[in-house]
């Protein structure tokens, strides 16, 4: 109970001190912009009520001007993320945005290096406890370096949102057929 309590009196503080002060460090853009797991911080502990409103009314303008409010891309956020090099078949995360970001993914392909037969590799959205089968991409060219693309086959529409709860995994099988691989996708940030 005395735990409950103190978590309570350091939320309430907090709450009273203005917003501005609390991210007065951060910046709207660059290295020191504030990001969305430090506005979460900030904004987590409000309760919605007549007393807030001020406080409520600061963190939409401030989402406004961090280009988090509307849904559109973040400007300075686009990224061709890429996987770990995986030299096995087993299901490896691609991406997975950090707490209160949500990313749309555009373009996904993979990257094999000695490629000297036919293999394939499956996409899944996964939600740390159940994997959806959403995309596979089966290649045949043997090379040094061989790229493919991930295309819209009719069952799976590009583009895709990701946050932390919903994210990227794959499998490339027959892992006899390549030395090492790896997923690569073009990203934007959108919250």
């Amino acid at each position: 109970m005395t735990a409950r309590k103190s978590d309570v009196m350091a939320r309430k503080a907090a709450a009273e001190a203005h917003i501005s002060d609390q991210l007065n460090t951060f910046t709207l853009g660059g290295d020191e912009a504030a990001t969305a797991t430090s506005v979460s911080t900030i904004s987590n502990p409000i309760h919605i009520q007549e007393e807030n409103f001020d406080h409520l009314d600061t963190m939409n303008t401030i989402n406004d001007a961090l280009f988090r409010s509307d849904g559109g891309i973040i400007p300075g956020t686009g990224a061709v993320k890429l996987s770990p090099s995986v030299t096995d078949a087993n299901r490896t995360t691609w991406f997975q945005p950090n707490p209160g970001e949500v990313w749309i993914v555009d373009m996904a392909g993979f990257v094999w290096v000695d490629k000297t037969g036919d293999a394939g590799v499956t996409m899944y959205y996964y939600d740390g406890t159940t994997a959806l089968d959403v995309a596979y991409l089966n290649n045949t060219a043997t090379g040094a370096l061989i790229t493919a693309r991930f295309s819209d086959d009719g069952s799976w529409e590009w583009p895709f949102h990701l946050d932390e709860n919903c994210y990227i995994q794959f499998v490339a099988g027959s892992a006899s057929n390549w030395a090492s691989g790896q997923f690569q996708g073009a990203c934007w940030r959108i919250r």
